[in-house]
């Protein structure tokens, strides 16, 4: 109850709306959504409620959108070789949450360190159309040697579904005329990771 009571109060500082106001918010979250879907939600417009004004919007987004750019900034700073820990953290503060399925690529250097990140495709709330062609002409504008793509899953399932495992091998072919390698494809779902790559599909 604490914490809950906390949120309403940094909710209400946030989107400088009054407490009480704060609680009917929080508190129209469905029970079938985590807290960061529904304000992530909020943000993006998928959700609406009366005390979320379009200043109120526009500050949870810059909110969402400050947590990647620090992220990013950490690998700016270790300049060492993404670790799969760094990588979890990094794509869970990206995709999680979000109520439509959405294709992300982080480029990598040759000594797999972070070059820049890119959400390409979002799509519905169980699928999104990935063309390979965007996907490469990305890697060769950011001078990758490696790619890591990851996308969530919104149903909460950290299952790759066929579609997935095709999409991750036709793209490792594709980037590997060009000599890009695909170090993985990670799904993400309820604050957590599946690696294709330790399933045998990389």
């Amino acid at each position: 109850m604490g914490g809950d009571r906390e949120l309403i109060l940094l909710t209400a500082e946030l989107l400088t709306i009054s407490a009480s106001a704060a609680e009917a918010l929080v508190c129209s979250c469905p029970s079938h959504v985590s807290r960061r879907a529904f304000f992530r939600g909020l943000s993006d417009g998928e959700y609406c409620h009366p005390a979320l004004t379009r200043v109120g919007r526009l500050r949870l987004r810059a909110m969402f959108k400050l947590h990647i750019l620090m992220s990013e900034e950490c690998f700016d700073i270790a300049r060492d070789p993404m670790g799969w820990g760094e990588l979890q953290r990094y794509l869970i503060e990206v995709l999680d949450g979000r109520i439509r399925e959405t294709f992300v690529a982080v480029f990598l250097d040759a000594r797999h360190q972070f070059i820049a990140s890119e959400i390409l495709f979002v799509g519905s709330i169980d699928s999104a159309c990935v063309h390979q062609r965007v996907v490469l002409t990305r890697a060769l504008s950011h001078h990758a040697v490696s790619i890591v793509v990851a996308h969530n899953h919104p149903s909460g399932s950290l299952i790759p579904s066929d579609a997935d495992i095709e999409t991750t091998r036709k793209l490792a072919r594709c980037l590997k005329l060009v000599d890009i390698a695909l170090a993985d494809h990670v799904i993400v779902a309820s604050g957590r990771c599946q690696s294709l790559r330790n399933l045998g599909f990389v």
